[in-house]
């Protein structure tokens, strides 16, 4: 009798144990699942142990005292394994398509309208792109004719190059009589087959249908100007950030700009009755992954249409009020599906045209200001070199061009991010004036493929 009555009392307890084992698991389950959805690292939270107790047992190891060789120590008490945190963070990256990978370029794309330029100036855009590693699709939309130097240039670096039509514009701004000079010129120009388009809105639906027909270009996209802008690094390479899925990023220029300028705030209250005090975003590039690209560009087809149709917003007398969509659509909430804003000089545009532009006119002004108070001629106050420490006086054998005291470059000259890295897409290189576009053309060796 008392026999039986032990072996009762240890089978109650063997189910205790049971039960409450159980329990720990399903708990622990749960707090895992936790923690994936969350995004924490658990890796981290395996490796940790906790400071209150003085075992330095860690989770990890007390997950693995309840199993041997993959299979649960306590088998009668389980129906089935509980799966293990790496199986499923696995599971998780396989469904979201977050599985870390090496970047790649071979499928991005970098495309730009191009019309108008200069060998020298194609020469800088797709050679030093060409220069970082970059083995991406390059995508191009030229004038009618073309140099035979350039199409060969273009033909080596296998840069896919389409020739627009120009065509009468349906609702020219001002009319031909009145220009004076190559904006006016855009204002008046068109191209097939978006004659109610100017030139510069025209590249948005144009660029949509080259990048929707080419069908092997299925990773991120960069859309650029191309006069302004060189690359020191490949923007889709190994090094670079990964673009998220489905996003496209739109970059702020210096803080110091923001949309009360007249480039967004004149066309936009004019428009739509609003005014935003905002960072501004500069609508000369922008990335994203090919359907958030395409779904940009769609978006803002549909708003340049609307504008071209409303009398108050049809024909402002400027070529830059694209960028006054792109910031309209931006903080009237129409991109928050897919549109995130990065910082300046955080992410992989490097916008420097309000710094650079701060730092040369005040460098003109003092240089002429000492060269009228030595009595020579300040024609040329813009020529010269800025100032530099005298240990750090460029040689025009390479090294700093600009001074570390701007904290824009490195001490090799390469424009960098705030965090010292060097930036890999930079923009608007023309407002430092000749100096940035003089070191690169002595240092071409390493940024340009020609």
């Amino acid at each position: 009798m008392v026999t039986i009555t032990r072996d009762k009392g240890l089978k109650r307890s063997h189910a205790t144990l049971c039960r409450l084992m159980q329990g720990f698991l399903v708990v622990l389950f749960f707090v895992m699942v936790s923690m994936i959805l969350l995004g924490w690292d658990l890796n981290d939270a395996f490796n940790y142990s906790a400071q209150p107790f003085s075992s330095s047992i860690s989770i990890r190891d007390m997950v693995a005292s309840d199993y041997s060789n993959g299979s649960p120590r306590t088998s009668s008490c389980l129906v089935e394994p509980v799966k293990s945190p790496t199986a499923m963070i696995a599971e998780r990256q396989a469904n979201d398509g977050t599985i870390p990978h090496p970047q790649n370029s071979s499928t991005a794309t970098v495309m730009a309208m191009a019309t108008g330029y200069r060998l020298d100036e194609y020469k800088r855009f797709v050679g030093s792109l060409r220069k970082s590693g970059y083995q991406g699709h390059i995508i191009l939309a030229v004038s009618p004719k073309l140099e035979p130097e350039t199409e060969k240039y273009f033909i080596s670096r296998n840069v896919d190059y389409r020739k627009v039509q120009y065509v009468n514009c349906s609702h020219p701004i001002i009319s031909p009589g009145e220009t004076k000079n190559s904006h006016d010129k855009e204002l008046v120009t068109c191209v097939h087959p978006y004659p109610s388009l100017k030139h510069r809105w025209a590249r948005f639906p144009l660029l949509r249908d080259y990048l929707r027909d080419c069908v092997t270009c299925t990773g991120p996209v960069l859309i650029t100007d191309m006069r302004d802008t060189a690359f020191q690094r490949d923007p889709f390479g190994p090094e670079a950030p990964v673009v998220p899925p489905n996003t496209l990023q739109v970059f702020q220029e210096h803080y110091t700009m923001r949309t009360t300028h007249w480039l967004v705030n004149w066309p936009v209250k004019d428009c739509k009755g609003v005014q935003y005090d905002e960072p501004m975003l500069c609508s000369g590039t922008t990335i994203g992954t090919r359907s958030a690209m395409l779904e940009y560009l769609r978006v803002m087809h549909v708003e340049m249409d609307e504008w071209m149709k409303d009398p108050k917003c049809c024909c402002f007398k400027t070529n830059g009020d694209d960028q006054s969509i792109h910031n309209y659509l931006f903080y009237s909430g129409k991109l928050d599906h897919i549109a995130v804003a990065i910082p300046n000089r955080v992410g992989l545009v490097n916008t420097v045209g309000v710094q650079a532009s701060m730092i040369f006119t005040n460098h003109v002004a003092n240089q002429r200001k000492a060269l009228e108070a030595a009595g020579e001629k300040a024609d040329d106050a813009h020529m010269v070199a800025f100032d530099l420490t005298a240990d750090k006086r460029y040689d025009r054998n390479g090294g700093n061009w600009l001074g570390l005291h701007y904290g824009m470059t490195d001490e090799a000259g390469y424009l960098v991010n705030f965090d010292g890295s060097r930036s890999f897409v930079i923009h608007q290189i023309d407002r430092f004036g000749f100096h940035y576009m003089y070191w690169l053309q002595d240092n071409k060796e390493k940024f340009v493929d020609e």
